[in-house]
């Protein structure tokens, strides 16, 4: 299969400008997703089992 080329040069210029936008598109997901690979809030499970007893302070006056 042969592949087509923008022959002319407002082809040129609107096959650039639409994959420039989609490259730095990618590099920031890329970007975040490994700069987020730590984070504690997606290390955990998404639905956490019930909550646990909860430890009730006495109020003092």
């Amino acid at each position: 299969m042969k592949r087509l080329s923008p022959r002319t040069l407002r082809g040129q210029l609107t096959v650039g400008l639409v994959a420039l936008p989609a490259v730095a598109c990618l590099a920031v997901g890329i970007t975040t997703a490994l700069a987020l690979r730590g984070f504690p809030l997606l290390s955990r499970p998404a639905f956490p089992g019930p909550p646990g007893p909860r430890s009730v302070r006495p109020v003092s006056r």
